[in-house]
């Protein structure tokens, strides 16, 4: 809101509407009776708006057009912050986080950011050019004044922006206890629950079929009267085996549903685990998993299940390969249940093109008469219903971790390169789909904290010294000679033998932490294997 004197056209306008000036400088901190006056103005001018939570805010639309401000301000977070000082009833809810006007789960996402981060951060070269449109855009204010806003590429100038711009963002790297959580819990939905939920789903929805009372009628009473009589009938059946409160639901109330769940609730958080399992156990981007073919899966006799996926950023003029990875049996059994989804959309609803993606399904609960495949925006709510369903613990400021692919993908290569070193850098590259080792490296550099960085990269060099040492060819450094000749001159000794672990250790860490050392990955071409990973320890 600093731009273009927003928070001067801001005072002054509410000057005009009331008669009162604010006296605070600081827009985002007005001082209480700043706060009191503005909330009375704004309460006579019919500013404020109910949310379906009963919530009262500000109506973002009709608050620009009284300031006469630009309407994209109010896609900024600097704008919500600045109002959210005038919405008490939200900050009730959370004095720290920025919380939407229109929660979509039960609690604010991680990602949600804090107020005081809100305010303190500097403005984005990409919000600035948007901006800079809408100056332009009041040249019939200023005639000539103004150059034409045609003159200006926006266009590539937004995608020299998107390319080149420093990125200060990076995917989080998900806390390992909340990990384990999710995914144990998602094991369970996957192995102890699934069948029961699908087949519950499959009775319950052939029964209305055959009886006709899918369809949609007006007035509706009498139709959902009919239906929960024939239905009941249908869930007794299976409640031994799964508890299941109803059949459908019109307010979706996690609260009362973790006791009371109904059947098409149950279909949403089981798929949730299902995606869950595949993407932790299988880096994967959201559009892959999106895009897994219904025969996806495939069994090799004395090896186990591989899955089979277009890799989405490897392909070669713009051609996508196909690329199978081994998965453990726990994710094999995700993707049957997903097939079994699959079958019953296939059943009701066929389709020859659609039903070849595995995510094909009926919209239980919404049209009973379609199906679709799971896109982006679906895969993401049955995430976010599966972490409310099973309870992710709030962090300190009362915000849930909802998980997303991009973070399972990126917490499967963190930990299982912290886990087996510079050694898995190749199958790291492998499973995750990428062409060059190169890549890899520089994402996990990117991701781990300095100090990290350099007591992994240390204690790999301890452990190819001592290959080395003990005659053991086995060392994945390609100079690790010149290393060992380089430590036994400094240390004035014929053997690394001679110096003791610690020793060595620290004087390693100090060696790549100054630049000395530096381990370096290459991607080398090779005309049999293809790319194949080198690594080096540079000396400099």
């Amino acid at each position: 809101m600093e731009l273009f004197g927003i928070a001067e056209i801001f005072k002054a306008r509410f000057f005009e509407m009331s008669g009162t000036a604010l006296i605070s400088d600081d827009i985002y901190h007005l001082t209480s009776a700043d706060i009191t006056e503005a909330i009375r103005v704004f309460k006579s001018k019919g500013f404020y708006r109910k949310t379906k939570f009963g919530d009262s805010v500000i109506d973002r639309m009709q608050f620009v057009e009284a300031f006469e401000l630009p309407q994209q301000i109010t896609h900024s977070d600097k704008f919500s912050a600045f109002l959210r000082q005038f919405e008490p009833d939200l900050l009730r809810k959370s004095q720290d986080v920025l919380v939407p006007v229109t929660l979509e789960y039960e609690f604010p996402g991680h990602t949600t950011p804090l107020i005081s981060e809100v305010i303190a951060n500097k403005e984005n070269i990409k919000q600035f050019l948007g901006y800079f449109k809408i100056f332009l855009s009041t040249k019939k204010l200023f005639h000539r004044e103004l150059p034409d806003s045609e003159q200006f590429r926006f266009e590539e100038i937004h995608t020299y922006i998107q390319n080149n711009q420093l990125q200060i963002k990076h995917t989080p790297w998900i806390p390992l206890p909340i990990c384990l959580q999710i995914i144990n819990s998602s094991v369970d939905w996957v192995l102890n629950k699934g069948e029961a939920i699908i087949s519950a789903m499959v009775d319950a929805f052939d029964t209305l079929h055959n009886e006709g009372l899918l369809v949609i009628e007006k007035p509706f009473t009498n139709l959902y009267k009919k239906r929960e009589i024939v239905v009941e009938n249908v869930l007794h059946r299976h409640r031994k085996k799964i508890e299941i409160g109803s059949f459908d639901y019109s307010v979706r109330d996690v609260k009362s549903f973790r006791s009371n769940p109904p059947l098409t609730y149950l279909i949403d958080v089981l798929q949730g685990a299902c995606f869950i399992i595949i993407a932790s156990m299988k880096p994967i981007r959201v559009n892959e998993l999106s895009s897994l073919k219904y025969d996806c899966l495939y069994f090799k006799d004395n090896d186990g299940f591989w899955l089979m996926q277009d890799i989405e950023k490897s392909g070669i003029r713009g051609i996508l390969p196909e690329d199978a990875k081994p998965i453990p049996r726990v994710a094999a059994r995700a993707i049957l249940l997903l097939q079994e989804m699959n079958k019953h959309a296939r059943k009701h609803v066929p389709s020859k093109k659609e039903e070849q993606y595995l995510l094909y399904g009926i919209n239980y609960g919404f049209d009973w008469r379609s199906a679709s495949i799971a896109d982006h925006e679906f895969i993401r709510s049955r995430l976010s219903y599966f972490c409310d369903h099973v309870e992710v613990p709030l962090d300190e400021y009362g915000r849930r971790w909802y998980v997303n692919t991009h973070e399972l993908r990126k917490s499967f290569l963190l930990n299982f390169f912290w886990t087996f070193k510079f050694s898995s850098l190749d199958s790291a590259r492998w499973m995750a789909g990428h062409t060059n080792p190169d890549h890899i490296f520089e994402y996990i550099q990117d991701n781990f904290e300095g100090q990290e960085m350099v007591e992994v990269e240390s204690e790999y060099a301890y452990q190819q010294l001592r290959l080395f040492k003990d005659g053991n060819n086995l060392s994945d450094v390609s100079n690790i000679e010149d290393v060992y000749d380089e430590v036994c001159n400094q240390f004035k000794v014929n053997s690394i033998s001679e110096i003791k672990e610690d020793e060595l250790k620290q004087w390693l860490e100090i060696q790549i932490e100054s630049g000395h050392f530096e381990v370096t990955v290459f991607g080398i071409e090779n005309v049999d294997e293809g790319i194949k990973v080198d690594i080096a320890i540079k000396i400099s």
